[in-house]
């Protein structure tokens, strides 16, 4: 058993946004003024603090050059906190002491994640993304093991998330392989909802040198080796397929230093996951419905 690459789940780009743009600052202040009403206290030293510090100064010009890696990494901490928080301020019921208490350890560490030794606090950044990823999609998630849980048609199913926060080709697919027993450990079947953001922003070509239909290749080439060896179906029957998700420089059509970012995001699920056609159309639908109320958050 391989992989089905479902053809009209191809990759998803969200919307483009500037690097260093007015938009993720007017995010980052969205943030500081709501998140105490969610119950998380923002200090000066959090990371949501420290990116919004370091957009700012890329928009007033006063942060010298700055790696852009630096920067993209701090546009997706404030897009992504904009897009958990509201998400939980408009379904509330979401919003209980787990989420709350997962919610404040998130924003803690260094906004640059190179000078990060603790990496658990991203770590659960993109579980409570992909969460509200699962509430945008209906399938009423709750914080459970492996990491997540949801319902869909009657079934309980769950989600193991890993950021996958090296370039290396072992290391990934080990944390991939961590995933899978997390799934086994929780006695239901799962999927696993990889953030390759890191893997994406650090591709040795730039996107702009490649024309739009040629991405999806790039993306698929990059991460390749996750997907490679169909061993893992054979032995664990419960692993469903992977949600991916991640950032990288997007082609803009601009000149000169400014360059803008978008999310692209695949949802890839084995063929035999459901045994009626309809019920697979539906469910892809609905996630992609989920995924989607997050791509365009740069428009918002």
């Amino acid at each position: 058993m391989g992989w089905e690459q479902i053809p009209s789940n191809p990759w998803h780009k969200g919307a483009e946004v500037p690097i260093g743009s007015r938009k993720t600052i007017v995010h980052g202040e969205w943030i500081s003024k709501n998140f105490p009403s969610l119950g998380v206290f923002i200090a000066r030293s959090s990371r949501i603090a420290q990116s919004l510090e370091l957009i700012r100064a890329v928009q007033d010009k006063t942060a010298g050059t700055p790696h852009e890696s630096d920067v993209m990494e701090a546009e997706r901490t404030i897009h992504e906190f904009y897009f958990i928080g509201r998400t939980l301020l408009a379904f509330p019921r979401f919003c209980n002491e787990t989420v709350q208490t997962k919610l404040q350890s998130s924003i803690d560490g260094n906004v640059d994640s190179r000078q990060d030794r603790n990496h658990e606090a991203r770590n659960t950044q993109s579980e409570l993304f992909h969460f509200c990823v699962l509430i945008h999609a209906d399938f009423l998630p709750e914080l459970a093991e492996p990491d997540i849980r949801f319902r869909f048609a009657g079934e309980v199913f769950g989600c193991a998330v890993k950021r996958m926060n090296t370039t290396s080709d072992s290391k990934m697919r080990s944390r991939f392989k961590q995933a899978i027993k997390q799934i086994r450990r929780s006695g239901i079947r799962g999927f696993v909802c990889i953030d390759v953001d890191f893997r994406l922003s650090s591709m040795s070509e730039p996107l702009d040198s490649f024309v739009a239909h040629e991405r999806g290749h790039q993306f698929d080439a990059a991460i390749a080796h996750l997907f490679g060896v169909h061993g893992e179906r054979s032995v664990e029957p419960a692993y469903c397929g992977s949600f991916v998700v991640g950032l990288a420089r997007s082609d803009s059509g601009v000149t000169g230093p400014i360059h803008v970012a978008a999310y692209y995001q695949k949802i890839v699920v084995f063929e035999d996951t459901f045994a009626d056609p309809s019920l697979a159309d539906a469910f892809q639908s609905a996630l992609q419905r989920g995924y989607n109320a997050f791509l365009n958050i740069g428009a918002s």
